[in-house]
């Protein structure tokens, strides 16, 4: 192998070393202290992160970081975790980012038990696969920017007749007013 080769290769392998330590958990605690501190911060939206692959959810709560996207106060690998932390938050977060893993309709029936607003975004299905983590955060800071959320369940009191039952947003048309099940 000629020098040229060599020297290619070996720069690639510092450069992926270097990408690994920039992702490591303690690289991503210590560059979220340190932006905290900046007068952006005060201006990002709080997110926690649920995402089922530890690494990527590194991944993206470090770029998100870096790019201004928002201020991950938090990383859950379980759908009843992120309820729980949603809810001891103070100041209370903003967004909750999901993983694709998890299907829209199981993250809207388990936030009812969350007592507070919450702007939900969840990843096109294997996004983060074809296009990586920094186009991934992209995309997030895009729907962020844009305010397209999935909208969370409203329940029903039972002065409204409808005991047990919730409201979703319809999917099918443009209209603001939510659909009812079973209507």
């Amino acid at each position: 192998m000629d020098s040229a080769t060599r020297s290619a290769i070996d720069l690639a392998n510092v450069r992926t070393s270097e990408v690994s330590a920039e992702r490591s958990p303690s690289a991503v605690v210590s560059l979220l202290r340190r932006k905290l501190f900046e007068p952006v911060a005060r201006e990002l939206p709080r997110a926690v992160l649920l995402g089922h692959w530890t690494q990527r959810s590194w991944d993206v709560t470090g770029e998100a970081i870096r790019q201004d996207c928002c201020l991950p106060v938090a990383r859950v690998t379980d759908l009843h975790d992120a309820v729980t932390v949603l809810n001891a938050l103070l100041p209370p977060a903003d967004i909750l980012l999901c993983s694709s893993y998890y299907d829209i309709e199981e993250i809207q029936d388990a936030l009812l038990a969350y007592n507070g607003d919450i702007n939900i975004l969840v990843a096109p299905k294997d996004y983060i696969n074809k296009h990586g983590t920094v186009m991934m955060t992209s995309w997030l800071k895009e729907k962020i920017a844009a305010r397209h959320f999935v909208p969370k369940l409203e329940t029903l009191s039972p002065s409204d007749g409808f005991l047990g039952q919730v409201r979703r947003a319809s999917a099918t048309s443009n209209s603001s007013s939510p659909s009812l099940p079973g209507a």
